[in-house]
């Protein structure tokens, strides 16, 4: 019992942090707030994303925990080339569709 509550908050701690973060909350709700921003900027992030966060972005939604037990499986299997090849195929779709990209930005 006594390791325990050696980690307990005590009250004004929590009043504190709870103070803190809905201050931090609102200070940032009214900063944002100023902006002036419509809906098409919103999504489009004002059509200032590279190359570089949208292949990002395209990878990190075509990895989820599946491929990555998928991509371990294969290197169990095939060895170390199981892996590589089984990454292959996303870089290969990221480079295919990169062309569609730009001309969806475009419109």
């Amino acid at each position: 019992m006594g390791l325990l509550s050696s980690y307990a908050l005590s009250a004004t701690a929590v009043v504190l942090l709870l103070l803190l973060f809905y201050g931090g909350t609102m200070f940032m709700s009214l900063r944002i707030a100023r902006k002036e921003e419509n809906a098409d900027s919103y999504m489009t992030a004002g059509h200032r994303i590279g190359f570089g966060i949208s292949a990002a972005s395209m990878t990190a939604t075509w990895i989820w925990a599946s491929s990555m037990y998928a991509s371990v499986n294969s290197g169990y299997l095939y060895g170390v080339s199981g892996p590589i090849h089984y990454g292959l195929w996303g870089a290969l779709m990221i480079l295919f569709i990169y062309p569609f990209g730009r001309r969806i930005r475009k419109v």
